[in-house]
């Protein structure tokens, strides 16, 4: 019977990682042992490797079983596949999060750019500041748009809000 279990994250199509459960790999089929995991097909599971590679599996099915199996409860029953491996992630790992408009910028992040910038400047307007601090908070914004690597990245929606 296959009963060690290790960290194991999972990894949402916008890059979110959440984790770590208690996870058992066995080959194409990996079990994660928390009943309130949130995952989904498509997603990616992943596990540290002793090299301190990561390892990253696609799922391509997950059902949840309410029954116990063994030495585990309430479990997802994942079907993975296209392993792959790469370095561990770096403690060093950058993000930037705006809340209220869910922003996040870094690795494996999907940028929904300018629906949260209208959703920034939407909330900036309609806050209890004066005039003149929301008129400093948007000249802020419009400055942070205007930056050549942020246009880099974002393209020409960048500059489009002002």
């Amino acid at each position: 019977m296959i009963s060690k279990q290790e960290p194991a994250f999972i990894e949402k199509s916008d890059g979110t990682r959440l984790g770590p459960y208690k996870g058992t790999f066995a080959g194409s089929t990996v079990i994660i042992d928390d009943p309130n995991a949130d995952i989904d097909d498509g997603d990616k599971v992943i596990r540290t490797l002793p090299n301190q590679k990561e390892e990253i599996k696609l799922i391509k099915s997950c059902e949840f079983f309410n029954n116990s199996l063994g030495t585990y409860g309430p479990h997802y029953q994942l079907q993975v596949g296209s392993a792959k491996m790469q370095p561990a992630s770096s403690a060093t790992t950058q993000h930037i999060n705006v809340s209220g408009g869910t922003v996040q910028i870094g690795n494996h992040n999907r940028i929904e750019f300018k629906q949260n910038i209208e959703s920034l400047i939407s909330i900036i307007n309609d806050s209890v500041a004066n005039e003149e601090d929301k008129n400093a908070a948007k000249g802020l914004l419009k400055k942070f748009l205007e930056h050549p690597l942020l246009v880099s990245i974002a393209g020409t929606t960048a500059g489009s809000f002002f």
